[in-house]
Formats: C-alpha cells, structure tokens, sequence
C-alpha cells in the first residue's frame, strides 16, 4: 500500500472515530454556542401590492438581492429535483448522512481526490449561515452545526433557510430572487429545465451564471435533468433555452414603497396598491408631461372613499428621469394648494350657518387691512351666489367667508381633518391669503380632504399598507355641508377636448376642484366619485414658475385617472355622488356682508401714481432699488406688489422698493381715503 493511501485511509479512520463523537459534541456546542440566523433574518425589504405581488424590492445592505419565501411557495418540482440530485435521504437524516459520508470518504481513499462530498442539505445550510473557507475543520464544524439545526428546528424550516440563502450568482441569493431575476417569474411554477438550473447554480453560482457561461450553464443544468427525471422527460428539456440576461426587479409606485420601508413597515409589507391601475396612471402620467417642459413632473394619488386605502401612488413623471427630478416624491411634498382649500372654507361657513349656497355675496375690489387679493383673471363678477362663487373659484368672496370665520380656526379644522397646513418662513398665524394658497399642504392630504367630502363629511385617515391600524372616522362637515358641496363641485365646467366630451356622453359621476398657486408654480386638481378621490398635481419639484399652466389644465390627467378606474370597474361609474339640493337661503342669509374690517376701495379720478407708469418696462440691473411714486391722495400711502404689502409713505407720495427680480409686478397705491391706482409693469435687469 502506498504511503498516501496509508495517509488516505488513516485519515478516514479518524473521520470516522470523529463521526462517533459527534452527538456529544453536538450537544456541547448547542449550549455554549446556538445557531446564527441573523443572515438568515437579514432578507430584502419587500413591498407588495394588494393581491400580494411585488411592487419593489431593496437589496440587503451589501447589495446582495435576498428575497423572503416560504417553502410551500416554492414549486413542487424544484424540491424534488433539489433533494434528489443533492440529498436522497434529507427527510429522514438527523442532519448528517453517514452512509453519503462513508461512501465519500471511501471514494476518496480509492480515488486518491474527491469524488462527491457527502455534504446534506442541513450542512450545506449550515454553511450557508455561516460561511467560512472550505477545509476539513470547516466540514466538521458543518456537521456539528447540522445536527444542531436539526434539533431546533422541523425540515421544513431548514429547507426553508437553504431556499432563502442558496448562492444563484452575482449578488443573487435565494430561490425567489432567482426566479425573478432570471425568469421574471415567482417560484412557485417553474418548468423542469429552470428548476434544474436553479439545482444547479450553488454547486458553482459564478461560474455557472447562465447570463455570462451559458454553455457551462447548460451542461450543468442538463446534468441535473438526466440524473433526476426519466430519460424521456428529461431529454424534451434538454434544449430549452437559458435566460440569456438578468431581468428587472419589478419596480412599481418606487416612492411609496421606499417611504413604507424608511417607516419601518413590517417586511413582506402589503399595501393596498392595485397593480393594473398603479401602471397604467405611471405610463399615463408620462404621457402627460412630455408634452411639457422638460423640468416639469407630475403627480396622482388615487384613495378609496369607504375605506381611507391609497390604490395608487404616482410619486413623480417618472422615478429615473434626472431632468424632471424624478426621485422628489411630489405627492408627499408640502406645495401650495392654489383655490383647492376654497370649498373647506365655504363648507366650514355652511354649517356655521354664515352663509348658505344661494346667498348672494359682492365680487368687487377690497382690503383686508393690508391685504387686496385680486381674482385670477383679474375681472369681478358683482354679486354672484356663494354656489357661483365656488364654482368660478372668485377670490374677493373667498377671503370675505374665510375672514368670517378665523384663518386660525379653518387652519385648525384642517388640521384635526388630515390637512396639516405649512406656513410660509416667518408667518406666526394662519392669515387671510390661506384662502388663495398662501399656506403649504401635501397633495395626498388634500385626497384625504376631498375622500372626508365624497364620504359625507367624515373625514378618515388614510392608509397605506395591511398592517396599519384603521382609523377613526370623525364629523369634518356636517352632511348637509358635505352635500351642498357635491353639488355645487358637480357643476364645475370640465376641461374642453376629447376626455370632456366623453365624460359628459357617459354622464360620469365627479365632482372636482383645481386651484393654481401664485406665478404657475403648482396646479392641482382634486376629484372625486361616490367610490373614489383621485387628486393630481402638476408643476416644478424646484418651485420654479412655468407660464400658463393652470389647475384646469391638471384637471386632465385627474379625469383621465377616473376614465382608468371605471374601465377596470365600470359599476363604479354607476354609483351616484350624494348630493344635496339647496333651495333657497333663510331672509338672514340672503346675503354676506363685507367684513367689517374691510373697506370697498373705489377709482379716483385725482389720486394716481406717477411712476412707474403703466405698462412700463423698467430697468433694475443688480437689483438695485425702484422709487414708486403717486400724487393727488391723502398721506400715508400704503402701497402693495403683487398684493402683498410694500410699505408706506409717510411724509412724500414716493416709496424706494427693492424688487425681488425680473418678471412681471402689479403695484397698487392706496391713499388714506381708500382711493387706489393700479399699473401692470415688467422689470428687466
């Protein structure tokens, strides 16, 4: 006998004396050292949707794709070829094979290298938990490990840590994240070549990734076919074709999934995100803003009226497109709300019994101590109804009911509602201009106010995922309030084109509201069905202007997600808002007085200013200061910009403003009488 077989065969002596040891120092080490399952726990972050598909998933911290699975999730072919082609006698070992081992070892004296390794599924586990270089020391300590996994836990739950850990090449681990990344597909139906491959692949995960050795793959995964189905069956797979590329993770509603994760939600975390209306409103919105300038995004969220439950989730035009800011989660964003907080303000005034909807309110220029808002096409209806005045969004009778009834107190109604308003830097209290956008809120919060509207008042919060609790519903509007609402939101004049003439062939059932902020930053617009809110928000994530694009306009991409939602569910479509006819209004409510604390401000044939005149265009390179000068009033001169306040001339008629840049001011001159002049002017550096 050669000296290295003596060597070979003393060394299989000493195995096996080692095997005979291993119970008891199996139970030793179980004491002093218990399994490590923190890889094992250490799974990527998972966002489903509500019919429990994935929407996104995140890679561990080392950027390995590690999904979670259960063992009855996986195909039923795919364990059987795992066990028989790796460990035959799996369910009836006690985590190491001492037959496989004994035939390895004899094998190896006979052989003089290795012929088969006599590792079971349970060691290969215990590998997989713990990996460390390959040695003898290392195999010993797998088998200890083995025996100890089997002792804590059922087969079913050690197949389970192999499936979610089995290395399947590159930075993938696990046979769900395989099947996805290489079938596009769940693991529960795989055919016989790609469980065969999936077999395969941890004997070798780099050298056998079919995406870079599609040959070497192949003969692998073939190998596999022939040793463990029926030769017959095997050969009809032998030429099926190999994924010749990874795949993408699916990778739908990308902002809410990443917020769920950074809130902790518990993983695999189910949100109520309806996967079909999630990507058409994606593709849709897309469509919307090429159309647009470059910088500009949009934004949609979609809620359940009975339930509170979000079903989509548009964050941004698009989560990769840089030039549009893609990754800024506009629906979570605070930006202003433009007009859309008007009917709150008339709805508050409802049931305060301030104004009822046929009461007749004056649309004619005004102050508010320093504060003269003007209407958005800069024309005054005279008296209008309140019901008018909402549905031509007038700005003048807004302020007049929201001064009624306190900024603060609406603020904090909203805010008790889900509308948690956002002052601008430096303002103290909820003022006056909140009426017309002056304040910042979330466009998933104005779904949840307009959702409280549809609902008959009750305002619920939103939810967002299975695992949050449901909340509470609370009175926001009295129902009568809720209803004149509707009803009067049901008569706003749809966007013209197409979409409008369909929507009034069907007869759909919505009621909405747009509004648009100061210089076209932000236009939004808000509606909803007996079944469905569905808010949308248009404009730059930088806050920059963007000509001419109104609420109106966004009005669009809102209906269009209607039209989505009644073609996968047409009898929603069906179902009637709950409106409330109004009739008209008691003798104490025939009409709304002006505020005390405004005065109407008439044209003076005398008092002017003098410059800038109008029309102008005026130079102010390097921001250099603009003297505003009237005659012919009475001192002091309160003058306002864009209608917000400027300053005053005490002693002169003039005024050194320093303008904030170039673009297009009004400035307003008020003398101490109430008389006004106004001019248009444009400011060029």
């Amino acid at each position: 006998m050669s000296s290295v077989k003596k060597a070979l065969l003393l060394c299989g002596l000493s195995f096996f004396i080692f095997c005979a040891a291993l119970p008891g120092a199996a139970v030793m080490l179980d004491r002093a050292s218990p399994p490590d399952l923190s890889r094992y726990h250490n799974v990527s972050p998972v966002v489903l949707d509500a019919d429990g598909k994935i929407l996104r998933a995140f890679t561990v911290e080392d950027g390995i794709w590690r999904l979670p699975v259960k063992t009855a999730d996986v195909s039923q072919d795919y364990r059987a070829q795992l066990m028989d082609f790796e460990d035959k006698r799996f369910p009836a070992h006690h985590g190491v094979d001492f037959l496989a081992l004994a035939r390895a070892v004899v094998q190896l004296v006979q052989n003089g290298h290795i012929v088969s390794g006599g590792s079971t599924l349970t060691m290969q586990t215990a590998r997989l938990l713990e990996p460390r270089p390959r040695s003898i020391a290392a195999k010993f300590i797998e088998m200890l490990r083995a025996w100890q996994l089997e002792a804590h836990f059922s087969k079913d739950d050690i197949l389970q840590i192999y499936l979610t850990l089995a290395p399947m090449g590159g930075n993938i681990e696990g046979i769900r994240a395989a099947t996805m990344l290489y079938f596009g597909k769940e693991p529960s139906n795989l055919t016989p070549a790609e469980a065969a491959l999936l077999v395969a692949l941890p004997q070798s995960p780099t050298a056998l990734r079919p995406d870079l050795y599609p040959a070497r793959a192949k003969a692998a995964r073939n190998k596999v076919l022939m040793r463990v189905l029926p030769q017959q069956m095997a050969a009809e797979s032998l030429d099926d074709p190999l994924p010749q590329r990874r795949k993408d993770m699916p990778f739908l509603a990308p902002h809410l999934a990443r917020r769920l994760i950074a809130e902790n939600c518990p993983t695999p975390c189910r949100s109520f995100i309806q996967r079909d209306l999630q990507s058409a409103l994606e593709q849709e919105t897309q469509k919307f803003v090429a159309e647009l300038p470059r910088q500009v995004s949009a934004a949609l969220v979609v809620v359940e009226n009975d339930s509170g439950n979000v079903i989509a989730y548009v964050g941004s035009a698009g989560f990769f497109n840089t030039a549009r800011d893609g990754q800024v989660d506009m629906a979570a964003a605070v930006r202003s709300p433009g007009s859309s907080l008007k009917p709150f303000i008339y709805g508050i005034a409802f049931q305060d019994r301030l104004v009822h909807p046929a009461t007749m309110i004056h649309d004619a220029p005004a102050m508010f101590g320093g504060y003269a808002p003007r209407n958005f096409l800069r024309d005054y209806a005279g008296d209008v109804t309140i019901a008018k005045a909402l549905q031509l969004s007038l700005n003048v009778p807004a302020v007049k009911v929201l001064d009624g009834i306190s900024p603060s107190r609406f603020a904090d109604l909203l805010a008790r509602a889900g509308g948690m308003l956002v002052m601008p830097a430096g303002d103290a209290a909820p003022a006056l201009p909140l009426a017309l956008g002056g304040a910042g809120i979330r466009l998933e919060q104005l779904a949840q106010l307009y959702a409280a509207i549809a609902r008959g008042g009750d305002a619920l919060p939103l939810r967002y995922h299975a695992g949050q609790a449901q909340g509470t519903a609370q009175e926001f509007l009295s129902p009568e309030s809720a209803g004149w609402l509707t009803t009067i939101l049901r008569g706003v004049e749809n966007p013209s084109g197409f979409l409008a003439q369909r929507f009034a062939e069907k007869q759909h059932r919505i009621a909405f509201k747009t509004g648009t902020s100061y210089g076209f930053r932000d236009a939004v617009a808000i509606g909803f069905s007996a079944r469905h809110t569905v808010a949308a928000w248009v404009g730059r994530p930088d806050g920059a202007p963007h000509d001419n694009f109104i609420g109106l306009d966004t009005a669009r991409l809102m209906l269009r997600g209607f039209d989505l939602i009644w073609n996968a569910n047409p009898a929603a479509e069906e179902e009637l808002l709950q409106e409330r006819r109004f009739g008209k209004p008691p003798a104490a409510l025939r009409r709304y007085p002006a505020p005390p604390v405004s005065a109407a401000i008439g044209q003076s044939k005398n008092f002017r200013i003098l410059f800038p005149p109008k029309d102008a265009v005026v130079s102010a390179g390097n921001s250099k200061p603009v003297t505003l000068e009237a005659d012919a009033g009475r001192r002091p001169y309160t003058w306002l910009v864009n209608g917000a306040p400027a300053g005053q001339s005490l002693l002169s008629g003039s005024l050194s403003w320093r303008p904030a840049g170039a673009g297009a001011y009004r400035i307003t001159a008020i003398d101490a009488t109430g008389a006004h002049d106004s001019v248009e002017i444009w400011l060029q550096n």
